[in-house]
């Protein structure tokens, strides 16, 4: 390549010439080439045999048939990213609602240092309903067993207690009816709050801050401690519906009485509901729900 005012001698993609200092345009560069084969590929205009390449303008290829990508969003996107991006994001969205325990686990080890935070987090994370349900069913099992641990210590040696009969329907069933029961707690709450207080609640938002609050029953296990038997049970209970009411408060916009009032019209249907399915020789609620007021249940004679 020479440069096209003094024939210096230039490197290839130079801008300035290095002997005269002319600027080199893109439109003049001069290099030696050997005739064209074809006429009217380039101009032949240098005595010396030099030949100007005018640079021909990039011809765009059109894009392959179909909707631009990024059009719904109201921008135009290269094709080829956006098709190496759009993997990468369906896995973002995948993992983000993807349900997360270990995230759940530290909430809880969070609320436990009494951050309350975690409420609103959970319920503006779409992944904390599934570990919600986890936590209130673990806890509500954890319950059921501290009544029959009672039974096993307290009458196990008497012949005529049916214990496996208990365990079949306190445990297994009673955490079912259970976890149902609980269902509907959040679920008056949430009615509770909506239509008679007007305030925007959504279930499953309410449900994942709820099910941490409902961790608080896991304490009924330490039910089969007898002389601490109805403390333990009742208190459980008492201490879940005190969270509730705090959970509520955090991760909805009620003031502290309607969330009261709300919590207190699921709390009710969750006790009636599992003290029904608990009374007589039923046995279908868990923990104190199961367990009469006295020593030794009638029901589970003979």
């Amino acid at each position: 390549m020479e440069c096209p005012s003094c024939g210096a001698s230039l490197r290839e993609g130079a801008v300035f010439c290095s002997s005269c200092g002319q600027r080199i345009s893109s439109q003049t560069i001069q290099t030696r080439v050997p005739p064209p084969s074809r006429a009217g590929d380039w101009d032949s205009s240098d005595e010396e045999g030099a030949e100007t390449i005018p640079l021909r303008p990039a011809v765009a290829r059109p894009s392959p048939p179909g909707p631009a990508l990024g059009d719904s969003a109201g921008g135009g996107f290269d094709d080829g990213a956006e098709r190496g991006a759009r993997p990468s994001s369906r896995g973002a969205r995948a993992g983000a609602s993807a349900p997360d325990l270990s995230q759940t686990g530290a909430r809880l080890r969070r609320l436990a240092r009494f951050d309350t935070s975690v409420f609103r987090e959970a319920r503006d994370d779409p992944a904390a309903l599934i570990p919600a349900l986890v936590v209130a069913g673990v806890s509500i099992l954890l319950m059921a067993l501290g009544g029959w641990l009672w039974l096993q210590f307290k009458l196990g040696e008497n012949p005529l207690i049916d214990s496996g009969r208990f365990f079949f329907r306190s445990v297994i069933f009673g955490t079912i009816f259970g976890v149902a029961a609980w269902a509907g707690w959040v679920w008056a709450a949430a009615a509770v709050l909506s239509y008679m207080f007007r305030r925007p609640t959504s279930f499953r938002g309410l449900a994942g801050a709820l099910g941490l609050a409902a961790a608080p029953m896991a304490v009924g296990l330490l039910m089969f401690i007898d002389p601490l038997r109805t403390a333990f049970g009742v208190g459980a209970v008492a201490a879940a519906a005190m969270l509730t009411q705090t959970a509520m408060q955090e991760s909805t916009d009620a003031t502290p009485g309607e969330a009261f009032i709300a919590n207190s019209a699921g709390l009710a249907l969750f006790v009636i509901v599992l003290a029904l399915l608990g009374r007589g020789s039923a046995n279908l609620a868990p923990g104190i729900f199961s367990l009469p007021s006295l020593d030794i249940p009638s029901s589970l004679f003979g």
